[in-house]
């Protein structure tokens, strides 16, 4: 188990916004990114997360995605 996961994505650079929402629609977290042209790394802490699936939602510019992501401690 790890207290942060890590997203990679390739982007125009500028801002990139994740979000964290339950299987309920709840949201958990959010937090915006500068990102640079081209490859990413963002890391999120789920450490004060609960344990579960939730969905970890991307934008950035136009490119927008979600991706599941489940918790185990």
């Amino acid at each position: 188990a790890s207290a942060s996961v890590s997203v990679r994505l390739s982007t125009a650079a500028g801002t990139a916004t994740v979000r964290l929402v339950s299987t309920t629609g709840m949201e958990l977290a959010s937090q915006s990114f500068s990102v640079v042209d081209g490859e990413n790394v963002l890391s999120i802490n789920t450490a004060s997360l609960p344990q579960g699936m939730v969905m970890l939602h991307v934008q950035s510019g136009s490119t927008t995605f979600a991706l599941p992501l489940n918790i185990v401690r």
